[in-house]
């Protein structure tokens, strides 16, 4: 974690030198950068995890309503399945009554 600390201090310096940079171009009122690199390089971890962990609840969501639907999905495809399988033999059966009215 103090890597981060480290690494927040050049983030500040390096922006206190283009701020300085920018002042003397005349071009003082940029709003380039705002500093605060090092301050809390823990609350970026936390605020990371928070949003982790949401993500998280939004993808178990998302496989909870896919789940539900493959579910329903399957149930309307066999339900199909029966339907089709019923007009078959209905169809099989009138070719056979059919057949047997032409013998006669």
């Amino acid at each position: 974690m103090e890597w981060l600390v480290e690494m927040g201090q050049w983030e500040n310096e390096w922006e206190e030198l283009v701020r300085g940079m920018l002042e003397s171009e005349g071009k003082g009122d940029s709003d380039w950068g705002d500093g605060g690199w090092e301050e809390g390089p823990e609350g970026v971890e936390e605020m990371l995890v928070r949003k982790v962990e949401a993500d998280d609840k939004k993808d178990m969501e998302r496989a909870m309503n896919l789940t539900m639907i493959w579910s329903e999905e399957k149930e309307l495809w066999e339900k199909e399945r029966k339907e089709r399988k019923h007009l078959k033999n209905l169809e099989k059966l009138a070719r056979k009554k059919g057949a047997i009215l032409k013998k006669t």
